[in-house]
């Protein structure tokens, strides 16, 4: 039996058996570690969801600026073909 040990609570309060605190505490505990797993696992879910379209906009401002170079570097080699541009002019920038 688990009783207080104030002295303000004798006779006042009734006793309760260690097993039957012992099993309450642990349901409870149980209960808390569901709703973590739960709570975790829809932040999981969110980081993932929400990470997606930043990558994505990432990736394609990446593609366009790779774009945007290499038609600069064909634009540079039609320069030079057409003699606009000497490569010793170019060199010397």
């Amino acid at each position: 039996m688990i009783r207080c040990a104030s002295a303000s609570c004798r006779g006042i309060q009734k006793g309760a058996i260690l097993t039957l605190v012992e099993e309450r505490i642990i349901q409870g505990l149980e209960e808390l570690v569901g709703y973590m797993e739960i709570e975790e696992n829809m932040i999981e879910k969110r980081e993932a969801i929400s990470a997606v379209p930043h990558k994505e906009k990432a990736k394609a401002a990446k593609e366009k600026e790779f774009s945007e170079l290499s038609q600069q570097k064909e634009r540079l080699h039609d320069f030079l073909e057409r003699e606009v541009y000497t490569s010793f002019f170019c060199l010397n920038i």
